[in-house]
């Protein structure tokens, strides 16, 4: 066999990765494609083996194109479910920062005994700063 007469094969191992991932209606449009290109009648053995490659390489990505969609409601809907436990969670320290009793200049804090009772230490005037304790005789 002269070497004009050999077929030429080419191999790559060097990927191109596509920006966007095709549609599955691409996937489908291909796989109709080749499917309808097997129906050709002389096809090489070659060429029946690549595009029946083809086929099986569409339903692959058509599962995992599936599976992607579907982790990707649940990264969506993780990062929801983060965001509200974030805005409860801010929500509620706003709430625990802001004094519960106001009355006559001195505000108490949220802090209180068993009893309801509040001792000296815990009362504040209104404008002392917050971690600062004021006894004030009562």
């Amino acid at each position: 066999m002269t070497p004009e007469n050999q077929a030429v094969t080419t191999t790559s191992t060097e990927l191109i990765v596509p920006e966007d991932l095709p549609s599955v209606e691409e996937a489908l449009l291909k796989l109709a494609a080749a499917m309808k290109a097997l129906e050709k009648p002389g096809l090489s053995k070659t060429e029946i083996m690549r595009l029946r490659a083809l086929i099986q390489a569409t339903g692959l990505y058509q599962k995992k194109f599936a599976d992607y969609i579907n982790y990707r409601k649940i990264e969506q809907r993780v990062t929801e479910v983060t965001e509200e436990l974030e805005r409860l969670a801010k929500r509620e320290q706003e709430r625990a920062d802001k004094p519960r009793i106001t009355g006559k200049g001195f505000t108490r804090s949220r802090t209180s005994l068993h009893n309801g009772a509040r001792p000296a230490s815990f009362i504040r005037p209104n404008n002392q700063a917050k971690g600062k304790e004021v006894t004030t005789n009562e």
